[in-house]
């Protein structure tokens, strides 16, 4: 995700990491493709069932203004609720509505099942969203998505050009498609770390522990935060870290990748406000 011009001087706004405040043509699609195969396949009992109970007790509509024909009832849904007149958190809603009532609508069909199929969707398309215990929650925030935009900005202004760089390229493997690279994702968002302290210290060898070390000498971090940032860095590269070729069947998912990049461009913009006050910038 590389900022233009407009964006770093907030002129524009800086797309959102995670889809938190709106929805994509390709989320949308994907999750009414999704009612496509679950609650709209197979007899068409099913799907004319489906449609009295959304109709009925989620929109709370009457009933006789529902089409006729099943297919007609299907883009009913499609075209006048789905995509028209509903806002991203509307569509929400209504996917958390028949998570809950799935089961009603058709015997062949359990929430836990329609769950699991839209988190994978909401997964791949980097949607803020997951269900968690049988309700839709936000697995981020306004705060994280900040965190990371003003760490691009804040070191692209400062020009320490390869901390943006690694956190860019975390971001871009993070949503890579159709499989996200979370192991080497979580590689870069430390990356950035180590790039920071380098280019603060005029260190070139050494790992990230040295050029702290040095960088320690004239801010001088707190003994447990420093402790903590070689803590993650060690995660990243001992033999049973991220990087150790060998290991390729690490249990590493989204959640572990997010959290990486969210908790280094936390310390990124730690460190640059740090190295300002000490004039090291």
């Amino acid at each position: 995700m590389s900022l233009n011009f407009s964006e770093r001087i907030g002129v524009t706004k800086v797309p959102d990491v995670l889809q938190i405040g709106g929805m994509t043509a390709a989320l949308r699609n994907s999750l009414w493709n999704y009612l496509l195969n679950t609650i709209y396949s197979g007899d068409s009992k099913y799907h004319v069932k489906a449609s009295k109970i959304i109709c009925e007790r989620h929109f709370k509509l009457p009933t006789d203004t529902l089409p006729f024909r099943e297919y007609e009832q299907k883009t009913w849904l499609r075209n006048f609720y789905f995509y028209d007149s509903f806002q991203w958190y509307q569509i929400y809603n209504l996917i958390e509505f028949i998570a809950k009532n799935c089961g009603e609508m058709r015997y062949d069909l359990n929430s836990m099942k329609f769950m699991s199929g839209v988190n994978r969707i909401l997964e791949e398309e980097l949607a803020g969203y997951r269900f968690i215990g049988g309700t839709l929650a936000p697995i981020s925030n306004p705060e994280e998505i900040n965190s990371i935009t003003s760490a691009l900005i804040a070191a692209q202004e400062k020009e320490l050009y390869g901390t943006p760089k690694h956190i860019e390229t975390a971001l871009s493997l993070l949503a890579k498609k159709p499989t996200p690279d979370f192991r080497n994702s979580i590689k870069e968002s430390i990356s950035a770390i180590e790039s920071i302290a380098k280019q603060l210290t005029g260190e070139t060898g050494g790992g990230l522990e040295k050029a702290l070390s040095k960088l320690d000498s004239v801010v001088n971090f707190h003994g447990a935060f420093k402790a903590g940032i070689l803590s993650l860095y060690g995660y990243t590269s001992d033999e049973n870290g991220i990087r150790h070729a060998i290991l390729e069947d690490t249990n590493i998912d989204f959640d572990d990748a997010k959290f990486m990049l969210i908790i280094c461009s936390a310390l990124v913009n730690f460190i640059i406000s740090k190295a300002a006050k000490y004039k090291l910038l």
